[in-house]
């Protein structure tokens, strides 16, 4: 009896898991979906003028089809110069309205891509240091760059290439079943609907390729990048060593998009193919009722021209299927990335900065660890940290200035948790670490201002000038930091720290 009541209650608990996990899944799905419903929200008032115009194209190309049928058949006997001036008038319509398509396509399409970069460069700076360290900052413009834009060009314009051929379908089957049997435009549209099931065919494979191709491509940049920082090695006896191992990392690169190469050409073949057997069928039909006098020559002849109007839609939609194959990693990364590391910034209390105690702190990063059981630092007073090489010195300083986030105990700021104030410490916060970088672009005042704006300076005309003063470096206000030599760096570092 007992066995069976504890199979009972095993039941129970697996059924009530897997329900659990069946649930969870349901809602990371539906945030998923909320996600990017987000951003498709920013722009849908562009996106509804874009179908709206493009509606009105199609209906433009389908009137030229009834304009060429009334033409063929009676028209080039009474209403020759109307039917061309009505031709020349559908023809002005839509190419305007092609043209305004593609335009808004760039407008909403860089609007869209402008939105992901903002949530992804927000969700990268509000990461951890240590999540943010665990990868290379290569990594992040990467993605930033290519991998958005990827999105946009292979997630965005597909769904809505896919909702316009569904659209151009319908409007044209109910423009051409006034001249034609219904019957044979079902037998196009049928073996057109048949040939959707060729990107299911290819589609997992094809995805699985492009994303070898670019995990390999990422891999070779950031191998390249290393092997260029050893530049001051390469000499007569390890030239050669250094060019064999960037062929190797070529070879396998050139492999690699050979093989989605390869795997997309044949799924364009396939797609080609079916297409290409739909128009036979199209041909074999309208010969027969040609023959048995069921369809005049100016129907038949807008039938054979139009075919694409069928085809081309079906074609188009199983590129688009297989592109979201291959672009959904992309998305569902990105998605993965906003929803984990994008939180509500919550407004700090400002704090007089009175005093700092460190309690129990505990930081440990891989076989690393600082222990500090307590330590208090009190305003307008000096201190001189002191310790041998790895003592951890440095991680001191960035927990204190929140550059790192303890493992364990706290950080407080009059009391207040360092987590709660490190926005509003920052602003007030001079520092200069031990490596430090400087945007060479920009000039020392340009840079300055940069920094000033980030810590919220009132009036940063005065606080910069005062700065540059003190660091002795009026002369140099103006030029580019790339110019500057190894110690007027360093003076940019002290003016920057000495701000506010």
């Amino acid at each position: 009896i007992k066995i069976s009541m504890m199979g009972i209650d095993h039941l129970e608990i697996a059924e009530s898991l897997f329900v659990h996990a069946i649930q969870e899944k349901k809602i990371k799905k539906r945030e998923r979906i909320s996600t990017m419903k987000r951003y498709y929200r920013k722009i849908k008032y562009f996106i509804l003028l874009d179908i709206i115009l493009y509606g009105v194209s199609v209906l433009s190309t389908a009137y030229m089809s009834i304009l060429l049928i009334r033409f063929i058949d009676r028209g080039y006997q009474s209403e020759f110069m109307k039917i061309i001036f009505l031709y020349a008038f559908a023809i002005g319509i839509h190419l305007l309205t092609a043209y305004l398509c593609n335009l808004l396509q760039w407008v909403y399409g860089n609007r869209f891509r402008l939105l992901l970069s903002e949530d992804y460069f927000t969700s990268v700076i509000q990461q951890q240091p240590t999540d943010f360290y665990s990868k290379p900052a290569q990594y992040y413009t990467e993605f930033h760059t290519q991998d958005l834009k990827a999105i946009e060009a292979d997630y965005l314009m597909p769904m809505l290439s896919i909702l316009k051929c569904i659209m151009t379908l319908l409007i044209n089957f109910l423009v051409l079943k006034i001249y034609i049997q219904e019957w044979i435009l079902f037998v196009v549209m049928f073996l057109a609907l048949v040939s959707l099931l060729i990107p299911k065919i290819t589609a997992k494979s094809l995805a699985k390729r492009r994303d070898q191709a670019i995990e390999q491509m990422k891999k070779f940049q950031l191998y390249n990048q290393d092997l260029l920082r050893g530049y001051n090695w390469i000499n007569n006896r390890t030239k050669a060593a250094f060019q064999k191992e960037n062929r190797k990392q070529i070879d396998e690169q050139l492999e690699k998009d050979f093989r989605y190469g390869k795997c997309k050409s044949a799924a364009l073949v396939m797609n080609a193919g079916a297409n290409m057997m739909i128009i036979l069928v199209a041909i074999i039909l309208v010969g027969i009722e040609l023959k048995n006098g069921r369809m005049s020559f100016g129907v038949a002849s807008s039938l054979m021209m139009n075919i694409a109007t069928f085809v081309d839609p079906f074609a188009e939609i199983t590129y688009c299927i297989n592109a979201l194959h291959t672009a959904s990693t992309l998305k569902d990364r990105f998605l993965h990335f906003v929803n984990n590391h994008q939180t509500p910034l919550i407004k700090q209390k400002a704090t007089s900065g009175n005093q700092i105690t460190m309690e129990h702190i505990d930081y440990q990063i891989g076989t690393y660890q600082l222990k500090i059981e307590e330590l208090i630092f009190e305003k307008g007073k000096k201190y001189l940290i002191v310790g041998e090489n790895g003592a951890g010195k440095s991680t001191l300083m960035k927990l204190l200035v929140a550059a790192l986030m303890p493992t364990g105990g706290s950080i407080l700021v009059d009391g207040q948790p360092l987590s709660k104030t490190d926005r509003l410490l920052k602003a007030r916060l001079g520092y200069l670490p031990q490596d430090f970088g400087l945007f060479d672009e920009l000039t020392v005042t340009q840079f300055l201002d940069y920094m000033a704006a980030l810590k919220g300076i009132a009036n940063p005309k005065a606080a910069i000038q005062k700065t540059i003063q003190a660091v002795n470096l009026e002369e140099k206000a103006k030029s580019k930091i790339r110019t500057l030599s190894g110690g007027q760096r360093q003076r940019v570092g002290i003016a920057q720290a000495l701000l506010g």
